[in-house]
């Protein structure tokens, strides 16, 4: 017996919805965090419109900002018009387009709009915030110090996220005393933040420095290998086979003059 076919889950909840919008809140964030097109997205922003919750559902509102900015299948400019019409954008709201931005072709833009969110909201940049901004100064290689006193001035100097951005920045622009001085300063070091830092030597063309820090890495138990998808992952992987290399070949000549 033929069986009609179930409908898609996107389109299964979008009807539930339609059938039932007495309680839609929950139900149209869910909605939105599934779309995969923008033709969706739309259903879902129409959605809102219908029950009233365009204007006063942020949460839902900013699902559809998400989508839009982040998505292979969604579209940017799209997502900046949805900001724009937003009343009062929440923090999350200001992060994406940040976020976004930093990864777009124009990464200063994430900068402006950061300035534009300190002018605009009420709510202080969060942790969330500053990694998005570092990235867009280092990927324009744009100077950070007004960046990092802010990072300063909110408390953030001590968060392992935001100090890889500033060093990231700095030894970008070839700053790497003051890279290191971050790295010094920072308590608790986890992988990337050494990597950061190793990258940042070898790209200023300072390879004993970097082969001492690596060498330091190394000794503490951290495997760079763990690290295949940072752009300079393969710099890494040279610098461990180097590292191999040199110390079997430290082993080699040591055992040859207990031989000998």
């Amino acid at each position: 017996m033929f069986k009609k076919p179930k409908p898609p889950p996107f389109l299964n909840l979008s009807l539930h919805i339609h059938t039932n919008p007495t309680r839609p809140t929950k139900s149209l964030s869910l909605l939105a965090d599934r779309c995969t097109s923008m033709s969706e997205l739309k259903q879902v922003q129409a959605q809102m419109v219908v029950t009233g919750r365009l204007s006063n559902d942020n949460f839902a509102f900013s699902r559809l900002i998400a989508f839009s900015a982040l998505s292979a299948h969604g579209d940017p400019h799209y997502a900046h018009l949805l900001f724009i019409s937003t009343t009062n954008p929440n923090s999350f709201m200001w992060n994406t387009i940040i976020r976004a931005r930093a990864d777009g072709p124009d990464p200063l833009s994430a900068v402006r709009f950061y300035i534009d969110m300190r002018r605009r909201s009420p709510d202080p940049p969060g942790k969330h915030t500053f990694p998005f901004v570092l990235k867009a100064c280092a990927r324009a290689r744009a100077e950070c110090p007004q960046i990092h006193a802010q990072v300063l001035r909110f408390g953030f100097h001590s968060d392992s996220h935001v100090a890889n951005g500033l060093i990231l920045c700095y030894t970008r622009r070839a700053r790497v005393v003051d890279a290191r001085r971050i790295f010094d300063e920072l308590l608790e070091r986890d992988l990337i933040v050494w990597t950061s830092m190793v990258c940042g030597y070898a790209q200023n063309s300072l390879s004993r420095e970097a082969l001492e820090l690596f060498d330091r890495m190394v000794s503490i138990g951290l495997d760079p290998t763990d690290l295949c998808w940072l752009p300079c992952s393969r710099l890494v992987r040279d610098l461990a086979d180097w590292n191999s290399e040199k110390r079997f070949t430290l082993s080699s000549k040591s055992e040859e003059s207990k031989s000998g």
